[in-house]
C-alpha cells in the first residue's frame, strides 16, 4: 500500500502517538524522512535483520559503481533494468521482497525480459536523487538507461507482472 493512499485521520493518529510513544512502526515503514515531513524513522540498525538472499543471479545490492554496470550490461544485451528501490526500515519492502520478487511469474517475467537491479535508498542517496525517488517500495523500469515506467507501493505478483508487461509493451 502506497503512502499516498492512508487516510489523513489515520496518519493524524499516528503521528500524534509518535509523538507520545516514538516513532511507529506504521510510519517508519511507509514514510521516507523528507524535508516537508520532518520524520526520520527508526534506526535501521535498531530493526536490522539478516537480508534474504537474491532471487536470482541478476539481482544483487547495488554499491559504487555496480548499479551503472548492471544498466550498461542490460542495454549491451536489449534488456530491461527493473529498479527496485527499498530501505530496511520499510515494511512493504520487506512484504515484496518475500512475496512479489519471489513469485515465479516474476521471476520467469524479469529472467526473459529484464535486470533486477535492488536499491538501497539509504546505501545509494545518489541513484535515488537521480530517479527523484520520494516514498518506497518504488519500481522504476529502464529501457537503455531511459526511465519508460514508474509505480509506487507494494504490488503482488500479478500485479506486477501485468504492470510489468504493460509498461515495456510501449517501449
Amino acid at each position: 500500500m502506497s503512502c499516498r493512499l492512508i487516510s489523513p485521520l489515520v496518519r493524524a493518529a499516528s503521528i500524534i502517538l509518535s509523538a507520545a510513544v516514538g516513532p511507529t512502526l506504521f510510519l517508519s515503514a511507509c514514510t521516507a524522512p523528507t524535508a516537508r515531513t520532518g520524520y526520520v524513522p527508526a534506526s535501521p540498525v535498531a530493526v536490522a535483520r539478516p537480508k534474504a538472499a537474491p532471487t536470482s543471479t541478476r539481482e544483487m545490492p547495488q554499491r559504487g559503481g555496480l548499479f551503472e554496470a548492471e544498466v550498461a550490461r542490460a542495454a549491451r544485451e536489449s534488456r530491461f533494468v527493473v529498479v527496485d528501490f527499498g530501505a530496511p526500515w520499510c515494511g512493504p519492502c520487506k512484504v515484496m521482497e518475500r512475496t512479489t520478487w519471489t513469485d515465479s511469474r516474476v521471476r520467469r517475467w524479469i529472467d526473459a525480459n529484464a535486470i533486477r537491479v535492488h536499491i538501497d535508498i539509504e546505501q545509494r542517496s545518489d541513484v535515488k536523487n537521480r530517479f527523484a525517488v520520494g516514498g518506497v517500495p518504488t519500481t522504476v523500469v529502464l529501457w537503455n538507461g531511459r526511465e519508460v515506467g514508474r509505480t509506487s507501493g507494494a504490488l503482488g505478483g500479478e500485479a506486477m507482472v501485468e504492470w510489468l508487461r504493460s509498461t515495456t509493451r510501449r517501449s
